[in-house]
């Protein structure tokens, strides 16, 4: 149920960009999961605009990026939804296997926002 049109309004704004982030241009996916992540610091959001715009395959998809923005900034957002309670829904999305693969990443603060991803992942609620 939305509750203002200005919900309505983020939840295509969310659909949409969970759209891009499987867009063959780069700079496209990298727009879109940086937007995604930018809005998780919106105190309106939560989880479940990403969750109802299907975005959990999508997002950890980008984990497996080819740019490594786009991995660094899809690693943040899984650690977020993670810790905002749907480990369950990332966890069937494939999102550990794609975690500890960016363990040994090329990039250090991607090795390292992986693990604490993958720390968040393992000891997040059943489900």
């Amino acid at each position: 149920m939305v509750d203002s049109p200005h919900e309505g309004f983020r939840a295509r704004l969310v659909a949409s960009l969970v759209g891009y982030l499987s867009h063959p241009d780069d700079d496209l996916r990298l727009t879109a999961v940086e937007a995604l992540l930018m809005s998780t610091w919106d105190p309106a959001w939560t989880p479940a605009l990403v969750v109802d715009a299907g975005g959990a395959a999508p997002i950890v998809a980008c984990l497996s990026d080819e740019v490594d923005q786009v991995r660094n900034a899809a690693v943040q957002l899984v650690a977020i939804l993670v810790r905002k309670g749907e480990a369950g829904l990332l966890i069937e999305a494939g999102a550990g296997k794609a975690l500890e693969k960016l363990c040994k990443d090329p990039d250090p603060l991607i090795r390292r926002r992986a693990a604490g991803a993958l720390e968040a992942l393992d000891s997040g609620p059943c489900t």
